[in-house]
């Protein structure tokens, strides 16, 4: 069950009322303080199991408009960090279907604008290991390259010296 919770500021405290379980009020001189009081509060007037956490929503009825600006901002980051779990769920899913439909780590990362390896992280470990296999064969083919570069260079090199004797 949710229940409001009316706040009040009397003096230097904080007063909470929630109308919808009677006798449910307490008072805090300190908001994080009056949070915790309220739930244990509903918990007992509305005999509710000792561990319950009860759903509370807040509703300031202060006559202070920094209090309600305040307020403002708390709805507003929320509401940001609802959207923001949203947002990282989709991404996981895009990143997972572009890796199985068999973008690179790179590009998919381009495309949901994202490091790779925030990619690399969120991409399924089959796509993962392809993508690392793929990078240890480059690897390979380079020092296979380096190796017959220098082996070159040590020839013409022991062929010049031949020259100058």
């Amino acid at each position: 069950m949710s229940y409001e919770v009316v706040i009040t500021r009397e003096g230097d405290d904080w007063l909470a009322d929630v109308p919808a379980v009677p006798g449910a009020h307490t008072f805090a001189r300190s908001l994080p303080s009056l949070f915790a009081s309220v739930r244990e509060v509903i918990v007992l007037m509305d005999d509710l199991d000792d561990d319950a956490e009860p759903d509370v929503t807040f509703r300031f009825e202060v006559a202070d408009e920094l209090v309600d600006a305040a307020v403002s901002v708390r709805k507003r980051r929320a509401d940001l960090a609802d959207l923001e779990a949203r947002v990282q769920a989709e991404t996981a899913k895009t990143v997972e279907r572009l890796s199985r439909a068999g973008y690179s780590v790179r590009d998919a990362a381009a495309l949901v604008g994202v490091t790779p390896g925030r990619i690399s992280q969120m991409a399924p470990t089959k796509t993962r290991a392809a993508d690392l296999g793929r990078k240890t064969a480059a690897a390979k083919k380079s020092a296979k390259s380096t190796r017959a570069k220098g082996e070159a260079m040590r020839k013409a090199a022991k062929a010049q010296a031949q020259k100058v004797k």
